[in-house]
């Protein structure tokens, strides 16, 4: 089954990635609002047919998800992705026996819709 969390708040200023570039034109250009498209399998062969059917490549793949813009969260719920809350989302990963982005702040803001976190400068 291929999932999706709600939109959050993400700046990418304090990232420094290969793709911080992108990263930081992507969220200004869509009001810094980002989500996960995941999958509730270790396995994901699943989740990378899903997410090409949505014009991602797969070496935007994070670890165990992919991090999409509201307009593609939009067409992965219309080609069927299930909408979790952030609750939902960390029991699936758990349960897939992979660590969510931000565990410790996924826990703390579970219900919430809208936060604002930064990647710790390296």
């Amino acid at each position: 089954m291929i999932y999706i969390d709600p939109l959050f708040t993400w700046h990418a200023d304090g990232y420094h990635g290969p793709d911080a570039a992108q990263a930081r034109r992507t969220g200004e250009r869509n009001g810094h609002q980002w989500c996960h498209l995941f999958a509730d399998e270790a396995d994901c062969a699943e989740l990378y047919t899903f997410a090409a059917r949505l014009g991602m490549r797969q070496e935007w793949f994070q670890r165990d998800h992919y991090d999409l813009t509201p307009a593609k969260r939009t067409k992965a719920v219309k080609l069927g992705a299930r909408e979790v809350t952030r609750r939902e989302a960390v029991a699936i990963w758990s349960r897939a026996g992979t660590n969510p982005p931000q565990l410790s702040l996924f826990n703390s803001v579970a219900d919430n819709t809208s936060i604002v976190r930064k990647r710790a400068r390296k």
